[in-house]
């Protein structure tokens, strides 16, 4: 039997005495484990962390307010999560969209933009972000994205959209303002990376996807999904994989739990944990599949703070977008408490600050810098930026993330685009996460959706 659409309704009896098991409790795992679920499939997720649902897309409590600990907004176009919501009857959560409002800074000044609706256009046109000679050049930026635009998707990378770097097309074809004030700006809020050395891809996946979209608005923490899919999952936290090895007729996968080696038998194995990791518990790998994975795809850092304020400003904005040449630690500031819901007491404030790659890596150790050094160096930058956020802080959470998300270079893609076309329909052993395609929750958890056709597809 072939693999089912996506989109096609799930039959509950298809996997009717098949076990699967899902190494890694992420949005792509869990995702892969419900579809699995739902098709009757009796499946086990295993997941490292004893404590966090859902990886990135995970939140906490602390006095009162809602920390997102790192993943945070979600554009309204993102209707694969929406479905999948709507699925866990969780639909009530998303309280309709937010206007994509962005600031970015230059020489001292904020200048506010609304990304969609008719004050696009008006804004874009206005604003003083850009000398009249930068606006005019923007045509080149419009016309190479609509060339490309069809090419790109989510069904995997654009391997031949992926020809040079951001930098070298920002060189050879943009005003040097637009080059720092609108792609330099927005790379960096998306990625954290400095874009000279990314492809050129993704700019062109984010100007084509997000260009004019709105964010969806929703109530509590960015872990919604997660936890509703915990709920009807069978996890098992704190259960860390060794091994896993597929043979005749099956899979046997080896944990750790408490201190306990076990074993497991099932019918397949999705793997759903970052792309370095997989070749060290699953050896069966071909050398080539292995060095894609441990050395071709590259991972970045996040450190994140949120930052709790004694009382929220009517400024509407949704990402403020840091240019390299306003600061070189600091990448996006988002606020939360435009978007979210119940995410801080009444009356009272949350946004957040999130630190790029390059000035994380000395810092990525709570031994060497703890949280208390750590927020002493991030105040003054962020208050560069937000009127009276010193008065304004009650208390800053910080969360670090040494292996966040894959972070591209021109030639990447084909790399991934090469691992995906090597693992044989027929493998009891799939794979899904954030590397299959440019990096981002709805790409992630389209992932664990085909991998869960393709497991569906060999019974």
């Amino acid at each position: 039997m072939g693999s089912p659409s996506i989109t096609s309704p799930e039959d509950a009896t298809h996997g009717a005495g098949r076990k699967v098991i899902v190494v890694g409790g992420g949005i792509s795992g869990q995702t892969a484990a419900y579809r699995l679920h739902r098709r009757g499939f009796d499946v086990t997720v295993l997941e490292a962390d004893p404590t966090v649902v859902g990886g990135e897309m995970s939140s906490t409590h602390k006095d009162g307010y809602l920390f997102n600990r790192a993943s945070t907004l979600i554009p309204a176009s993102y209707d694969q999560l929406i479905q999948l919501a709507e699925d866990l009857g969780l639909k009530d959560r998303i309280l309709g969209t937010v206007p994509a409002v962005t600031s970015i800074p230059r020489d001292g000044v904020v200048h506010r933009l609304r990304a969609s609706g008719p004050g696009a256009a008006i804004d874009g046109i206005t604003t003083d972000l850009l000398s009249l000679k930068a606006k005019l050049s923007m045509w080149k930026l419009a016309a190479d994205t609509a060339k490309v635009k069809s090419k790109i998707g989510y069904d995997g990378p654009a391997v031949d959209v992926d020809t040079e770097s951001l930098g070298e097309y920002t060189k050879r074809r943009l005003n040097p303002e637009v080059e720092t004030y609108v792609v330099g700006a927005l790379v960096r809020a998306a990625y954290l990376y400095e874009p000279e050395s990314l492809s050129v891809l993704d700019f062109f996946f984010a100007a084509s996807k997000f260009s004019g979209i709105e964010f969806l608005k929703y109530e509590g923490g960015m872990d919604f999904i997660n936890q509703g899919l915990a709920k009807v999952l069978n996890r098992v936290p704190g259960a860390r994989v060794i091994n896993v090895e597929q043979r005749d007729g099956g899979v046997t996968v080896t944990y750790e739990k408490d201190g306990r080696e076990q074993s497991a038998e099932a019918d397949a194995c999705v793997i759903a944990i970052q792309a370095p990791r997989v070749p060290a518990l699953y050896p069966q790998l071909t050398e080539r599949q292995k060095d894609i994975l441990s050395n071709r795809i590259r991972y970045g850092s996040i450190i994140k703070a949120s930052h709790a304020l004694k009382s929220k400003s009517d400024d509407p904005t949704i990402m403020l977008s840091i240019p390299r040449v306003e600061s070189e630690a600091l990448g996006i500031i988002t606020f939360d408490h435009n978007y979210r819901t119940a995410c801080a007491p009444e009356g009272r404030g949350l946004i957040a600050s999130h630190w790029m790659h390059d000035w994380n890596q000395s810092r990525l150790d709570p031994e060497t810098v703890s949280d208390e050094k750590l927020e002493a160096e991030m105040i003054p930058e962020v208050a560069r930026f937000i009127p009276n956020f010193r008065k304004e802080l009650e208390f800053s959470f910080i969360t670090r993330w040494p292996m966040a998300a894959p972070v591209s270079y021109s030639g990447m893609y084909k790399f991934v685009e090469e691992f995906r076309d090597s693992v044989a329909p027929t493998s009891r052993v799939q794979f899904c996460g954030d590397y299959f395609n440019v990096p981002g929750t709805k790409a992630a958890s389209l992932s664990g959706e085909r991998a869960a056709n393709a497991v569906t597809g060999i019974f």
